[in-house]
């Protein structure tokens, strides 16, 4: 939009048909609103929190961590431990995920699909792959479709959070 003005304002005093003098007043009043905006808008950039993630700080109830207890039995506990000293036949431990590098659970043999994943196990993240787990690894040989219920995800990973 700059852009345009500038030229049409040079098209018309090649012309002649503004005074140098009109042409300065609009050309300093043009610097002074690209420096206004170029301010402005840097300032909106998102700066991080000083307290950090409050939302991972804040300790869910102990009943949203009881539910988060009782998907886990029926959903995961199949395949999954939250014991990293439980024997992993099916799927790797559970315990530590929130932070933790996918693929990393020592002792467990993740598929190549899996291990070429660059995929940090936040919370967001983790309701992502709650959500859509198919989606987020195609090749995953997981045979788990997901939750659909975002009470169901939020205290499963809140329960997968307690130490």
């Amino acid at each position: 939009m700059m852009r345009c003005i500038c030229v049409l304002i040079i098209l018309v005093a090649m012309f002649g048909l503004l005074s140098a003098e009109v042409i300065e007043v609009i050309m300093r009043y043009m610097l002074f609103m690209f420096i206004f905006f170029v301010v402005g808008c840097s300032a909106f950039h998102e700066t991080p929190s000083p307290f950090g993630d409050v939302k991972s700080q804040v300790q869910a109830s102990p009943e949203v961590i009881a539910k988060g207890a009782e998907v886990f039995k029926y959903r995961c506990s199949a395949c999954h431990s939250m014991d990293p000293n439980k024997s992993q036949f099916f799927g790797p431990h559970l315990a530590g995920l929130v932070g933790r590098k996918i693929a990393t659970v020592e002792g467990y043999n993740f598929t190549a699909a899996v291990q070429q994943e660059d995929i940090i196990w936040t919370e967001q993240v983790l309701d992502d792959w709650l959500t859509r787990p198919q989606q987020m690894v195609p090749d995953m040989c997981m045979p788990f479709l997901g939750l659909p219920k975002a009470d169901d995800r939020h205290a499963l990973i809140e329960y997968m959070k307690t130490p």
